[in-house]
């Protein structure tokens, strides 16, 4: 599986490439 690491609430979460989901 692919994971990409995006930020969420200023921390570090791995999610699984699916689901896009941007926060700033």
């Amino acid at each position: 599986m692919v994971y990409a690491v995006v930020r969420a609430g200023g921390r570090q979460e791995k999610v699984s490439v699916g689901t896009i989901v941007t926060l700033d």
